[in-house]
């Protein structure tokens, strides 16, 4: 099972990555920026925890 979660996670991280880099074009909200900014901030720190256990 291990060995799903690494692209499972790297998706997630993918995901946020590109919603924040975008998030910037358009005029948000204060909670929608922190919100997708702290999601990517966690899905990269899940995807290294994840790559230091494999």
């Amino acid at each position: 099972m291990p060995h799903l979660l690494l692209p499972f996670c790297l998706l997630y991280a993918l995901f946020f990555i590109v919603s924040a880099v975008l998030l910037f074009r358009d005029k948000p909200g204060r909670w929608t920026k922190v919100g997708v900014l702290l999601g990517a901030f966690l899905s990269v720190v899940a995807l290294y925890e994840v790559w230091i256990r494999l």
